[in-house]
């Protein structure tokens, strides 16, 4: 039982993890893309 709660909440945060790291390279992106039209705008 425990094995497979300890598996469990394994691949649950392995789960997360890649979520996290991919809403944080979109956002990164985004505000990038965003710094970018800002300095061609001024520009």
């Amino acid at each position: 039982m425990n094995v497979v709660l300890g598996s469990m909440i394994y691949i649950y945060i392995n789960y997360i993890r890649e979520r996290v790291e991919e809403g944080l390279s979109h956002l990164h992106f985004c505000f990038s893309y965003l710094v970018w039209k800002s300095r061609s705008c001024c520009l």
